[in-house]
């Protein structure tokens, strides 16, 4: 049996919590702190709003609490199970990961344990934060706002871009920051390669272009990142092959976007050009 202990100390985390060391340690590493956000987390890049959520989460208790072991004995999960239907709005869990071996492979099975029905339905109403739905004129009003002429010259071209070369325009609905991307039709799966958001960031997509015929390939995306690190200010890391990069508009002047657009203009091409010879 495996055996586990708790200690969770509220106060210190959020007096002198990671949102006091978080923005140092990417200034220590040379990032900015929204597209570490956004990028390694997959969060909303208001690193304040987010840092204020965490705060209030953890005052008013509503935390996940896991317990992870191979197998979780039917004494432990009665206990957990009685711990997520009385702590509310706090949640308790148990995770069983079983492993499964032969021919070489080792299987990893993750089942989640003390979700009742009973507690779902006792914290299924936890109000929904108020959303924001997005459009084009207010992407651009919000880009436009920071007073930057450059900035906003440089977010007009890629938007006019992301608008005459996508197969569809999305937007987000966060309350805080604005988000428009460009959706590629690929199949059964639509692949979104870049995004502008109204914090001035460009997210590149290596990951979504990684699903696609065109770029599944390591060496074609390793061309593209060769490309974008062509254009003097911008600086993708090696590791972002896999995942997603942000471009700050701050960094690229007129050229420079005009560069961009030209790259992404190759991006589509490719994209493209496989399904089309799939018809043929």
């Amino acid at each position: 049996m495996v055996g586990a202990r708790i200690f969770l100390q509220i106060d210190p985390i959020v007096q002198d919590g990671p949102q006091h060391r978080f923005p140092s340690r990417c200034e220590e590493a040379a990032k900015n702190v929204a597209d570490v956000l956004r990028d390694e987390l997959g969060l909303d890049p208001d690193s304040d709003a987010f840092w204020a959520r965490v705060k209030s989460n953890l005052q008013a208790g509503r935390i996940r609490m896991l317990f992870v072991a191979d197998r979780i004995p039917p004494e432990l999960r009665k206990v957990v199970e009685f711990m997520n239907v009385q702590m509310r709005p706090a949640e308790v869990l148990a995770v069983e990961l079983r492993q499964y071996q032969g021919g070489g492979l080792r299987t990893l099975a993750a089942m989640v344990l003390g979700q009742t029905q009973e507690a779902i339905e006792q914290k299924s109403g936890a109000g929904a934060k108020p959303r924001r739905l997005w459009d084009e004129p207010r992407v651009l009003e919000a880009l436009s706002a920071a007073g930057d002429a450059a900035v906003a010259a440089t977010a007009t071209a890629l938007i006019a871009w992301i608008r005459a070369k996508a197969d569809r325009v999305v937007f987000n609905d966060a309350p805080s920051y604005g988000c428009m991307s460009g959706e590629f039709n690929m199949g059964s799966e639509p692949c979104l390669p870049v995004r502008v958001w109204t914090d001035g960031g460009v997210p590149v997509s290596f990951s979504q272009l990684k699903r696609t015929p065109a770029f599944a390939a390591p060496a074609t995306r390793q061309e593209l990142m060769d490309r974008l690190n062509a254009i003097p200010g911008v600086t993708i890391r090696p590791d972002a092959i896999e995942k997603q990069s942000t471009i700050r508009l701050a960094s690229l002047s007129a050229d420079q976007g005009a560069s961009f657009l030209k790259i992404m203009d190759w991006v589509v091409e490719k994209l493209r050009e496989i399904p089309a010879e799939k018809g043929e």
